[in-house]
């Protein structure tokens, strides 16, 4: 299931019903677009990538990476301290500071 913030690869532009971005520049379909919103329902997708926004539907696009909000969430919950962060193994930037 796509869901919103997800990544995703266009697999056709066929079906594409919607394209608006700058003229002088418009994304290519290849590479990675990012979902920005459902369209009638769940059988479309909005997609924006380089200041490009186009609607697809959801068959002519495959998951590339998915993002679980709820996931995010509760590693954060997780972190108290810097030391935490060591841990969990979420990186960051050592400043030589502990605690």
């Amino acid at each position: 299931m796509i869901k919103r913030f997800d990544l995703v690869i266009i697999k056709t532009v066929e079906n594409i019903a919607w394209l608006s971005g700058p003229a002088s520049r418009p994304a290519s379909p290849r590479g990675i677009w990012s979902v920005v919103a459902g369209v009638d329902g769940v059988s479309k997708v909005m997609l924006a990538r380089n200041e490009t926004l186009c609607i697809a539907p959801v068959e002519d696009v495959e998951l590339y990476v998915g993002y679980n909000a709820d996931s995010a969430v509760q590693s954060i919950k997780k972190v108290r301290c810097r030391s935490d962060l060591k841990k969990l193994n979420l990186g960051g930037v050592d400043n030589g500071k502990e605690g």
